[in-house]
């Protein structure tokens, strides 16, 4: 679609201070007789920006949001980590790229971790301890499974 007015927004880490600029620049072009669009280009925030930026979309429909495409094929994570366990960051990498896999490494029994179960795509799961052989396999297997698809 043809706009009058495009304004891009280039954005990295930018969630304590994207939604008043955002408000901002739509409360003034919605007082203008312009159609416009107001387009966040996202270059791979490790922050909530992007979601922060999906939610304020609800409330101004001339927003819409680019994120960059990580040239990543594969995250290796531990279940438990400070900050955010890892079948938290499988499912984010899951809605927000879906193209990524993920292998988690677990001291628990994998059976024991409910986060899983709801997960749409479950990752490979390691218990540990592991060997190199056994990561090397498993790469192998769930980089292999990708290239089957």
């Amino acid at each position: 679609m043809r706009h009058d007015l495009s304004i891009i927004i280039p954005a990295y880490n930018e969630e304590n201070r994207i939604e008043a600029t955002l408000v901002d620049i739509d409360r003034f072009l919605a007082s203008s007789d312009l159609d416009y669009e107001i387009v966040v280009v996202d270059d791979g925030s490790t922050d909530g920006t992007v979601a922060l930026v999906r939610e304020i979309m609800a409330r101004i429909p001339a927003l819409r949001v680019i994120e960059t495409n990580p040239a990543i094929d594969l995250v290796v994570s531990d279940v438990v980590m400070p900050g955010m366990q890892g079948t938290k960051l499988a499912a984010e990498i899951e809605n927000r790229w879906p193209g990524i896999e993920v292998i988690l490494m677990t001291g628990y029994a994998p059976d024991s971790l409910p986060a899983l179960q709801a997960l749409k795509h479950r990752p490979k799961v390691l218990s540990k301890p592991i060997s190199p052989r056994d990561l090397a396999e498993a790469i192998r297997e769930v980089l292999g499974n990708r290239a089957r698809k």
